[in-house]
């Protein structure tokens, strides 16, 4: 059995669902659940807002601004991934 689906709002009693072109003039079965009401787009904003603000007061862990371009690495990356990684098996 295919199945599709499709949300759709109600206006005046009425739902309009247009279907992809593998269903036309196919017999269907239409079923339908009533969902939460959706979130107004003010209350996401709120939402949006506090995580912005609980970000931008976070402050982070660690700051290594000041090494940035002073270290230097001699030897072979790669290998010494490897070795890391085998360190686990």
């Amino acid at each position: 059995m295919a199945a599709w689906k499709e949300l759709a709002e109600t206006k005046n009693n009425k739902v309009t669902v247009v279907v992809p072109d593998y269903l036309n003039n196919r017999q269907v079965e239409v079923i339908v659940n009533l969902i939460k009401k959706p979130v107004t787009k003010k209350k996401k904003a709120v939402k949006k807002k506090a995580a912005t603000k609980k970000a931008a007061v976070k402050k982070p862990k660690y700051d290594f601004s000041d090494l940035v371009g002073k270290l230097k690495w001699n030897g072979d990356a790669v290998a010494e991934q490897k070795k890391l990684r085998d360190e686990w098996k």
